[in-house]
């Protein structure tokens, strides 16, 4: 019988690349990042018959394109880890606006691309999505305003998609991690 398959976004560096090696055991895995120099050697860490695809999650196609192959090539997906994401620090008042708008662009938008693309490979296996928040979602991190204001949109974001999904058969959980070495 086949291993359950769990795609990792964010998986050539930290919590991406820990998570995907504590899978591979039980999944065959599937990382997803954009350095395409580590990415290589991460999949090499999390068995022979790891997948990996160079993906920026907010470019659609590249997303679009990733999952499709992964779809062929390991016939469906059971688990998504939407781990992806940046932070940028600084205090609220000196942050221009842009930068706000690249960090949501990632940390929500991209994020919710990846859901999206996944989502009905995970309905058809009746799987479960995890979405990397903070602990910054849920209380004020001063200094990272924009990465906190970020989180706590995909905490959200993951709350609903959880109630409108869980008659599927679907999971939707939310990870909260404080400070740790990456």
């Amino acid at each position: 019988m086949s291993r359950p398959v769990a795609i990792v976004t964010g998986a050539a560096h930290g919590i991406g690349l820990e998570t995907a090696r504590r899978l591979a055991p039980t999944h065959r895995i599937a990382l997803l990042d954009l350095d395409a120099e580590a990415l290589p050697g991460a999949a090499a860490s999390c068995g022979e018959d790891a997948l990996s695809h160079v993906c920026d999650i907010t470019d659609a196609a590249q997303v679009k394109d990733a999952v499709n192959a992964i779809v062929a090539e390991a016939g469906g997906i059971d688990v998504l880890i939407s781990n992806a994401g940046v932070a940028v620090q600084g205090s609220m008042r000196h942050i221009d606006p842009d930068v706000l708008a690249a960090q949501l662009n990632v940390n929500v938008v991209g994020n919710w691309r990846v859901i999206h693309a996944c989502l009905p490979h995970v309905e058809r296996r009746r799987g479960y999505i995890l979405g990397v928040a903070s602990a910054a979602a849920i209380a004020p991190p001063v200094g990272l305003g924009c990465y906190g204001t970020s989180k706590a949109g995909l905490e959200m974001l993951l709350d609903v998609l959880r109630i409108e999904v869980a008659h599927l058969g679907v999971d939707v959980g939310c990870a909260y991690f404080l400070w740790i070495a990456t």
